[in-house]
């Protein structure tokens, strides 16, 4: 018979100085006060349900005239996915490029009432809705080039919206006479800091299209009638831009003089935006591309559809910001980083990263077991479980942010 030892605390303090690993001897949970408000959960369609897991529960939100959306749902049948509240509508019908278990391209659209749809692409098993973010202030009419226009309603025409240094394209356009691929030109105050690569929805399937740091917005690769510029998003500046961390066998895709840049994360008014594009070589099964830094940890997995060549490749950021690709082929190629963004947890919390055996609980009355960062302190929260051993309770990482 294994006994096991409950440990309770008002609140638990560790001062950014800790030097030495910390073991336990027998099996027990630990329990800390709770004190945070969780995001609000997004309002699921009947037949669709959270998938769970590391994904967790499907939540939006609306932070700094910016509403988004964290989630991956198993619809068991595809259409009507969920419903945004009423001070996180977009003003005319969006549609977004988004991921599901399979490789195809997949849209999903936002209506003007709130509701996201999906309408046509792949329908394998799960239905991410990362990257399904857009402003919610008016933005200004985008200059259209070469006979492109704007769709008809209920669809949004093409404009462009500074939220700080935040660029967001939004709206479809659709070809006039003959095919042209510079797409429309963007005022200085909107700019990237470097050539952003951008896979972009045309239905079942999904295009290139760049946007250079002139200013112009162009049809690299595909031929379509119509495409969807939502999704879109960059930095106008380099103030908060910092070198992203890459993994082992991956470097910058065409050396120093690259246009696209060195690839960088920035975190800006609370939402983490990753720009960039990479070389590497793929594995089956995938394997690790870069590494967030803690104040841009989502607090549960994104999935993200990215442009990977020609096509479209599954990135996931985990709750402990390792960026990952997901895939059942192997060769080497160039992906792009450009266009992941997502709010990090305003109240500094952050996932506690535990080492096996021990293990954070999805779901009970204590919350997960968690920590925040706050006034050069570490605040634990929540349970975690494990089995009798002589072994550490969270990473080696935990040492490194609490010194750092």
């Amino acid at each position: 018979m294994v006994t096991q030892f409950l440990f309770f605390f008002e609140h638990v303090f560790i001062p950014k100085m800790v030097e030495e690993s910390h073991f336990v001897d027998s099996d027990f949970s630990i329990w800390v006060e709770k004190n945070h408000q969780p995001p609000p959960r997004l309002t699921l369609k009947a037949g669709i349900v959270e998938h769970g897991g590391r994904t967790r529960d499907a939540i939006f939100e609306r932070k700094d005239g910016i509403c988004s959306v964290q989630a991956v749902v198993d619809p068991s049948t595809w259409g009507e996915v969920a419903t945004l509240p009423a001070d996180c509508h977009p003003r005319e019908r969006l549609i977004f490029n988004l991921q599901t278990n399979s490789a195809s391209p997949t849209r999903v659209d936002v209506a003007a009432d709130g509701v996201i749809q999906w309408v046509e692409g792949s329908q394998d098993t799960w239905l991410s809705l990362s990257g399904l973010i857009f402003p919610l202030t008016a933005g200004w009419p985008m200059d259209l080039k070469n006979d492109w226009t704007n769709a008809a309603a209920p669809y949004a025409g093409a404009t462009y919206t500074l939220v700080g240094s935040l660029c967001f394209l939004e709206g479809r356009i659709e070809q006039g006479k003959g095919f042209v691929r510079k797409l429309a030109q963007l005022p200085v105050e909107c700019r990237p800091t470097k050539r952003v690569m951008f896979a972009q929805n045309v239905g079942n399937s999904s295009n290139r299209i760049d946007v250079l740091p002139d200013g112009e917005v162009k049809y690299v690769r595909g031929q379509s009638a119509w495409v969807s510029l939502s999704g879109i998003v960059f930095s106008t500046t380099t103030a908060a831009q910092q070198p992203l961390e890459l993994a082992s066998g991956w470097v910058t895709s065409g050396g120093s003089g690259d246009v696209f840049g060195i690839p960088t994360y920035s975190n800006i008014y609370g939402h983490c935006l990753i720009e960039g594009r990479i070389f590497g070589s793929l594995v089956s099964g995938g394997g690790l591309l870069g590494q967030l830094p803690v104040e841009c940890w989502p607090m549960r997995q994104l999935i993200f559809s990215q442009a990977y060549g020609d096509v479209v490749i599954e990135v996931d950021v985990s709750e402990f910001g390792e960026i990952s690709y997901n895939t059942d082929t192997s060769g080497s190629g160039t992906i792009s980083l450009a266009g992941i963004i997502f709010g990090a947890p305003s109240d500094g919390r952050r996932m506690l990263p535990t080492v096996f055996p021990w293990e954070a609980l999805e779901s009970n009355e204590y919350g997960e077991g968690s920590l925040f960062m706050k006034n050069g302190f570490c605040m634990l929260e929540g349970r975690v479980l494990g089995r009798a051993c002589q072994c550490m309770l969270v990473s080696q990482w935990f040492q490194n942010v609490s010194k750092g």
